[in-house]
């Protein structure tokens, strides 16, 4: 079977393996990553527990007696913990009505998110996603005198409390939960897939699993190889400037980022990235001689014609559709093929090398050549060549020679006009020559390059090869005859 296939062709992230650094919201990340035909694996590399429970029922008393003039909130998770700890511990009332009542500086949009829930409009938020951006914000207010609540997320934040309490402030830091790092066999997994080049591209989502991560690698004395394999084959993807940060104090320069801090647009950002990147595309004429496990999709006409043309090709095809055509129904009574009634579903994708959608359902198809194109199969999309990753040449067949036309689905109509006219320029009487040409192969090798061209022009003269379609049975003789003669010349 002859193709033209178009390389690289596919979905951004399709073949592409995004390991995902943090546990959270890896079910959101993971579809995300295949819509877009990628892999996404999850390697968390830290965890969160509670705090110890006295020190919070101690910090929230504290705030729900005394109350706050300024609150300030670093994280979504954190604010909602913050309120169910309250509430556990009988202090929603004051500490919502502590809330309401005092200043609000937030970093972060889903803080914003939580406190949009609440009612609660912020006075302060960062300028970009980080606690040095929500300090600069703060810088124009005075805190003297003032008492401030302060949210941890997991540990201290002495850049933001240490630089409060310098301006005069009285500050309450409510610790809700802490950070574990990651276990040694999960940074040993990881670090072994990035510098095996076994994934695209790491996906970091908070700056403590960049720290984390890093530290160990450094403990293994693996620093110099990771940064090498970051800055080569391995893209470092980070959530938001923070994360970005963070990569950066590692001595990471290749790093993708979305403009607007979002998982979603984090991933879109990798996409984006490997479009710029990929390759120009490329036609590569190919033929395959070893296909033996070819899926159609579809029982119209079109499938028709697929299925006839891997038939004339030698192929035992697999064709999945819920009706068939009546020559479809034909080669399936003689046993030319392997027929499913039934409407196409991804598992139809096993142990399959080549896919060709051929129904006359768009949206199927493009879901068809999804699926195919994130298994790395070889697909064709019927009148819609630009969803799969080749198309198929117009071809004629004479023996052994096959001659083929692609126009990369532009114009199929034209590639076929041009195949109805290669039909009478390669008549039929090319299939015996061309068993003839193969017996005499080692005769003609001993030629020079200008003889055999001379052979070959008066082999394929149009006299010739009329009187060769009306006797055939002269071919031999006329072989002999002009490689003896040619070899007496030498």
């Amino acid at each position: 079977m002859q193709l033209s296939a178009p390389l690289m062709k596919y979905l951004p992230l399709t073949q592409k393996r995004i390991a995902v650094a943090g546990a959270r919201r890896f079910d959101d990340l993971q579809a995300i990553i295949e819509k877009q035909g990628g892999e996404a694996i999850l390697r968390s590399m830290m965890s969160s527990s509670d705090h110890d429970e006295a020190e919070v029922e101690k910090a929230l008393k504290t705030f729900a007696a005394r109350g706050t003039d300024w609150l300030i909130l670093v994280t979504g998770v954190g604010t909602k913990a913050l309120l169910e700890k309250a509430e556990g511990l009988g202090l929603a009332v004051p500490i919502k009505q502590h809330m309401d009542a005092a200043s609000l500086a937030i970093r972060g949009y889903k803080t914003l998110n939580v406190l949009k829930t609440l009612g609660l409009k912020p006075e302060v938020i960062d300028d970009d996603g980080t606690v040095e951006g929500l300090r600069r914000e703060l810088e124009p207010f005075d805190f003297s005198g003032k008492r401030i609540t302060v949210q941890l997320h997991g540990e201290r934040m002495p850049e933001l409390t240490d630089w409060l309490i310098s301006r005069g402030a009285e500050v309450l830091e409510v610790p809700l939960y802490f950070y574990n790092p990651p276990a040694e066999d999960e940074v040993k997994t990881l670090l072994y897939e990035l510098l095996s080049a076994q994934v695209d591209a790491v996906a970091f989502t908070s700056n403590t699993q960049v720290h984390f991560f890093f530290e160990a690698v450094e403990r293994l004395a693996a620093l110099s190889y990771v940064q090498a394999a970051f800055a080569d084959s391995v893209i470092a993807l980070s959530v938001g400037s923070m994360t970005s940060k963070a990569l950066s104090s590692w001595g990471i320069t290749r790093i993708v980022a979305p403009e607007h801090e979002r998982m979603g647009a984090m991933i879109m950002a990798l996409a984006q990235y490997f479009e710029r990147t990929k390759p120009e595309k490329v036609q590569l004429p190919i033929m395959l001689t070893q296909l033996t496990r070819v899926l159609v999709v579809g029982g119209g006409k079109v499938a028709e014609r697929k299925v006839k043309s891997l038939l004339e090709s030698g192929v035992f095809p697999r064709l999945v559709s819920p009706d068939l055509t009546p020559d479809l129904q034909g080669f399936v009574q003689e046993g030319r093929l392997e027929y499913l009634a039934k409407p196409f579903l991804p598992e139809d994708l096993h142990n399959v090398q080549l896919v060709i959608a051929a129904t006359n359902d768009s949206k199927l198809n493009s879901e068809i050549a999804q699926e195919a194109l994130s298994k790395g199969l070889l697909c064709n999309v019927v009148d819609q060549p630009e969803l799969g990753n080749f198309t198929t040449l117009a071809s004629i067949r004479r023996g052994d020679l096959s001659v083929s036309i692609a126009s990369d689905g532009t114009s199929p109509a034209f590639s076929k006009y041009l195949k109805q006219k290669l039909e009478q320029h390669f008549p039929e009487i090319y299939s015996t020559l061309m068993t003839q040409l193969g017996l005499e192969r080692q005769r003609l090798a001993e030629l020079s390059e200008e003889q055999r061209a001379a052979f070959f022009d008066a082999l394929c003269s149009r006299e010739r090869l009329d009187f060769f379609g009306e006797n055939p049975e002269q071919i031999p003789t006329y072989f002999k005859q002009s490689l003896s003669d040619l070899k007496e010349k030498l």
